[in-house]
């Protein structure tokens, strides 16, 4: 009678432990499968405050509240220095009583780690970090960007697309492949721009690509785009014209050639190509890189 009821009561505790084992399959599998998704860069979704504030943890310092997280990582985003779902890690470091927040960045493969230093409604101060490579650059209000203390010259700002320059907002986002049919689709002529003077200031061999990225972002029509054009361009150009210290590029817009308005019916969301060639030196002279980018706004 007792070896009865001890096996009853041990095929009980196997139906439990399967019940168990059910319940965390339907709620930690999705969870994990959603986290999948959000960090795909071709979606709206943006998960840069997420990562930062799991990374950071419950015992985050109170002089750093999550809020000020959120605020900082807009910022960022904001003035070109980072794109959507580019956070891969984040840590508080204190230094001379002051506690400050580096965000380690993923710009396609190539890892800085970023820190505002400075941020406010007339300018914002950031760091960059790659390797042995550090750039201070520092944007204001008016437009003007430095890096490590040299204004950039970029030549004719007139010649810029008509395309508003606008925060990528939470529908919207770049990437790499067309989202709807193929590249040779995209045919429908919209717009071009170029620039025959983008001064660095000093060898490219010497910028992180952060810093590169949040230089040309006053060039280009939407924020999320300059990390994208950086990280394409930035081994190219250092490994074929290190010593350069001026760029150039040229751009071409298109629709998809059967939605004019760049609407795309079958998908609903608006397409835009973004044909860009860039030189590695000024006047369009030097070696060349095409990139390829598609702007993508959802509709809900």
């Amino acid at each position: 009678m007792l070896k009865e009821i001890i096996a009853e009561k041990a095929n009980i505790f196997r139906v439990m432990i399967l019940i168990l084992c059910f319940i965390f399959t339907i709620t930690v599998v999705p969870i994990n499968a959603e986290t999948s998704f959000v960090n795909n860069n071709n979606s709206g979704i943006d998960n840069n405050i997420i990562v930062a504030r799991n990374a950071l943890g419950d015992n985050y310092a109170d002089c750093k509240c999550y809020d000020c997280i959120a605020e900082e990582i807009n910022s960022l985003e904001q003035i070109g220095a980072i794109s959507k779902n580019s956070i891969i890690n984040a840590k508080e470091e204190v230094s001379n009583k002051s506690a400050s927040v580096v965000y380690t960045v993923d710009y396609e493969g190539i890892i800085n780690t970023v820190r505002m230093l400075e941020t406010n409604e007339n300018m914002s101060i950031v760091e960059f970090k790659q390797g042995n490579i550090i750039n201070i650059v520092k944007i204001l209000s008016n437009g003007h960007v430095y890096v490590d203390g040299n204004l950039v010259e970029y030549g004719d700002l007139n010649n810029l697309s008509n395309a508003p320059i606008t925060v990528a907002d939470s529908s919207t986002w770049y990437q790499n492949s067309p989202p709807y049919g193929s590249q040779s689709d995209y045919t429908y002529n919209v717009n071009s721009s170029q620039n025959s003077n983008v001064s660095l200031t000093k060898k490219i061999s010497k910028y992180t690509v952060g810093a590169l990225a949040t230089v040309i972002s006053v060039l280009l029509p939407g924020s999320g785009l300059a990390t994208h054009i950086a990280s394409a361009i930035y081994n190219y150009f250092v490994d074929n014209d290190p010593n350069t210290q001026g760029l150039s590029y040229k751009l071409i817009t298109y629709n998809h050639k059967n939605y004019h308005n760049s609407y795309i019916s079958p998908i609903n969301k608006y397409v835009t190509m973004y044909k860009y060639t860039w030189y590695s030196k000024t006047s369009y002279h030097g070696s060349s890189k095409k990139v390829f980018q598609y702007r993508c706004k959802e509709i809900y």
